[in-house]
């Protein structure tokens, strides 16, 4: 997991705790790993069994006076151990059942964490129809007090013949936290989504495949937002068809509209929304044969907005890949993802809300090179260079309404440009079955300022 090791979870507290005349000299970006350990299998019987453990030591940032010289330390991560155990047993018609739990343990008065969670997954005799689930539930253990989330998801369908359908729900309360030791954005919300889809599975004169879908989102929050009266965000309606041609190479048609959303977290601000305008996309990729010694696949996807300060975006990528024999292939990835009067957050002044329109110039090269030594030995090496850059035209104050009113001007410069270059090389050798050792060599670059003229 990226948070083992992650950023120290108090590393921007420092700069709340300075006394005068102080100042950071030094403020570790990462928590040190002291070690780790992992153990999984799965018995005769079909239960499947993980355990991982980790320990990170305590981070301290430095804190210079200017006029007396002096340095102290203030602790930016306590030590904290990280644990996760898995429980899954398989059971017939490609069923099975999974219990999950994470804890994170620290030192100190910093506040604890667990999550728990039970996963179901049931088939019919012919593996025709499923039901599925999800729950958990999370416990954050502060000084003062407790907080415990609650978090479920739930769906069923028809997953085989030519005729598809199928149903999920997803429910956050408003004080669920996986955090600690998992991918979390937000909480707060119930969302619905459907799918139905005709697929041909005989292949024809001009295909091996072809499929139909439709899907739809609906998402509201789950409990309103101070005093906003709406709880509904946004909702979606998606066309597809998806072909597979007669040289196994994989063409498909995208299209969406989405009306009109309320968004409440691009204001930085709780208790306020903005409300963005209503869109539609069209978009088409291309999926080479991975058989073959050069594959590539391509996609464009372009995205207007109606009556709304006039927003045009489209993403496109390429990606590569040649493979010289069975040892050593190349992969290349090059994105750029243009954003013509874009809409979006810019800062704070006076009280009120900076919203721009802007022009954003995204960018991301990636280089991937694998060679192996035999089968049981490799090396891997990744490069990335992402690069943002923001152009800002103009400016409004976010009103409660959700709109958005013209301002005359700004005291900050809310131009960006943002460059991140990171390096990851990694050796692998399986000396047993399931046993592996790594040695990883990882580097990084950031930098980011407001010379940002496109």
């Amino acid at each position: 997991s990226r948070r083992i090791g992650g950023s120290p979870i108090n590393q921007n507290e420092v700069y709340n705790n300075l006394k005068e005349n102080e100042e950071v000299i030094n403020n570790p970006t990462e928590s040190k790993l002291i070690n780790a350990s992992k153990i999984s299998g799965r018995t005769k019987s079909g239960l499947g069994i993980g355990i991982l453990n980790a320990i990170t030591k305590s981070q301290h940032a430095q804190i210079r006076n200017k006029e007396t010289g002096e340095i102290r330390e203030y602790e930016t991560d306590p030590a904290t151990n990280y644990s996760l155990v898995v429980l899954d047993q398989t059971l017939k018609n490609n069923s099975s059942l999974t219990f999950l739990n994470a804890n994170v343990t620290r030192t100190g008065q910093a506040y604890d964490a667990n999550v728990s969670s039970a996963m179901f997954s049931i088939f019919d005799k012919k593996n025709t129809y499923f039901v599925s689930g999800k729950t958990a539930v999370s416990h954050q253990r502060f000084v003062d007090e407790n907080k415990f989330g609650y978090s479920h998801a739930f769906g069923l369908g028809k997953s085989s013949g030519r005729f598809n359908w199928q149903y999920n729900q997803e429910l956050t309360d408003t004080k669920f936290n996986n955090n600690d030791l998992g991918y979390f954005t937000n909480n707060n919300f119930i969302t619905h989504r459907g799918y139905v889809g005709y697929r041909y599975t005989t292949p024809k004169k001009f295909y091996n495949r072809l499929q139909y879908n439709l899907n739809l989102t609906y998402s509201t929050l789950f409990s309103p937002i101070g005093q906003i009266a709406t709880k509904y965000q946004n909702s979606r309606i998606q066309t597809s068809i998806i072909t597979q041609t007669k040289k196994l190479v994989w063409i498909g048609l995208i299209n969406d509209y989405m009306p009109k959303q309320n968004d409440f977290y691009e204001p930085r601000v709780e208790g306020k929304y903005f409300e963005r305008g209503n869109s539609g996309l069209v978009g088409v990729f291309v999926e080479g044969n991975s058989a073959k010694k050069y594959y590539l696949n391509a996609e464009l996807f372009i995205r207007k907005y109606f009556n709304f300060y006039d927003l045009f975006a489209y993403d496109a990528s390429i990606n590569q890949t040649y493979r010289f024999n069975t040892k050593f292939s190349i992969n290349h990835q090059i994105g750029v993802l243009p954003r013509k009067n874009s809409v979006g957050f810019s800062g704070n002044e006076n009280g009120n809300i900076i919203f721009a329109k802007r022009d954003v110039k995204t960018f991301e090269n990636i280089l991937f090179l694998k060679y192996n030594f035999t089968n049981k030995m490799g090396l891997t090496f990744r490069t990335r260079h992402y690069n943002s850059r923001v152009t800002n035209k103009s400016y409004f104050n976010l009103e409660d309404t959700g709109l958005l009113t013209e301002r005359t001007s700004v005291t900050g410069n809310y131009n960006r440009n943002v460059n991140y270059f990171n390096i990851d090389m990694v050796y692998t050798w399986q000396f047993a079955p399931g046993s592996f050792l790594n040695v990883v060599w990882k580097d990084a670059a950031f930098t980011n300022d407001n010379a940002s003229l496109i």
